[in-house]
């Protein structure tokens, strides 16, 4: 193994797309967590790849993106190009920048201002052990921690 001193970044995206009925992945009657971001919204938000079958059912339709779909796209394209600028982002602390590291973790979690759908987040920030108590009912279920780590 090598010595390794390069910080690790962790993310969640809880910023779903703002009209999951048109999305095939989360249309209500396709799939019932609809309101939920879905596998690389976060990279489609930042190319701003609105058409196409991933973001619409209806590929003859456009989709038109709202204003928190823009901020979406404009906080990842930002948080980019500061990466690449000073190869940090302010406000996005690193896996092991936590007070107790391993016992503690830091993730930046992309969250919409005064969200209304659980955990209920004001906005996107670095949180410290996101979703412990989660992980920790469900080690106490017995799932392994290869499950829970990456749901």
């Amino acid at each position: 193994g090598g010595a390794y001193t390069a910080p690790i970044y962790l993310f969640v995206n809880q910023w779903a797309i703002s009209h999951p009925e048109n999305n095939p992945l989360t249309n209500p009657a396709n799939h019932p967590m609809r309101s939920y971001a879905f596998h690389t919204w976060d990279y489609v938000a930042f190319l701003e790849q609105w058409g196409g079958a991933y973001v619409s059912a209806d590929t003859t339709v456009a989709f038109t993106p709202q204003p928190q779909d823009l901020a979406l796209a404009r906080l990842l394209q930002a948080q980019f190009a500061e990466f690449l600028y000073n190869r940090t982002i302010a406000g996005w602390r690193s896996v092991e920048d936590a007070p107790d590291f391993p016992a503690e973790h830091s993730t930046f979690v992309y969250a919409p201002p005064n969200s209304t759908r659980y955990p209920f987040l004001d906005g996107p920030a670095t949180r410290l052990s996101y979703k412990r108590l989660e992980c920790a009912a469900l080690a106490s279920l017995r799932f392994n921690a290869n499950y829970w780590w990456v749901n």
